[in-house]
């Protein structure tokens, strides 16, 4: 076989990896997405993104 070790090695050792890992994240961000859209459905309280200010924003504002 004339393949480049590194070929082989991206596709036996990282690909099937990656493709593990930006599965889970995108599952994970959907999860988060479905309990925000909950949220907001079922709770009179629910402040957007919009309304509720960014913690970076705040720990910036208190140096």
């Amino acid at each position: 076989m004339n393949v480049d070790e590194k070929t082989i090695r991206t596709a036996v050792y990282e690909e099937p990896w990656s493709k593990t890992y930006v599965f889970k994240v995108r599952q994970m961000l959907f999860e988060v997405s479905k309990a925000k859209n909950w949220l907001s459905d079922n709770l009179p309280m629910f402040w957007s993104k919009e309304i509720w200010p960014l913690a970076r924003l705040e720990r910036e504002s208190n140096k």
